[in-house]
C-alpha cells in the first residue's frame, strides 16, 4: 500500500484543487480481481471518491502504472513510479 499513498500525496502536494478531496484520514478498500493478465499485476483500490489502480509488468524492475480517478472523472490522474520516483503523464479536472 506504500505506493497507493504515496501516489496520493504526490497528487495532492502537486495539484492543490485535487488536495482537498484527500482527507489526512483517507482510507481504502482493495477490490477483487476477477481478470488477470499473463506477466502483468494489477490491483484497484477505492476510497473516499476515489478509485486507484496501479498496475507493474511482472519484472525485476519496479516500474508501476498508476491511474487516480476521483468521482468517475471529475478528476484523473495518470503517472507512473519508477525506483520510488513519481512522474506524472496527465492531470485533468472537470469544470
Amino acid at each position: 500500500m506504500d505506493i497507493l499513498h504515496s501516489t496520493m500525496s504526490y497528487i495532492g502536494s502537486h495539484h492543490a484543487d485535487a488536495a482537498a478531496f484527500i482527507p489526512a484520514d483517507i482510507s481504502f478498500n482493495q477490490l477483487p480481481h476477477d481478470q488477470r493478465k499473463v506477466g502483468y499485476g494489477s490491483v484497484t483500490y477505492t476510497g473516499g471518491g476515489w478509485e486507484v489502480s496501479i498496475g507493474h509488468a511482472i519484472t525485476l524492475d519496479e516500474i508501476y502504472d498508476m491511474r487516480a480517478d476521483y468521482q468517475s472523472g471529475k478528476i484523473v490522474w495518470i503517472g507512473r513510479s519508477q525506483d520510488s520516483v513519481i512522474t506524472e503523464d496527465s492531470y485533468t479536472k472537470a469544470e
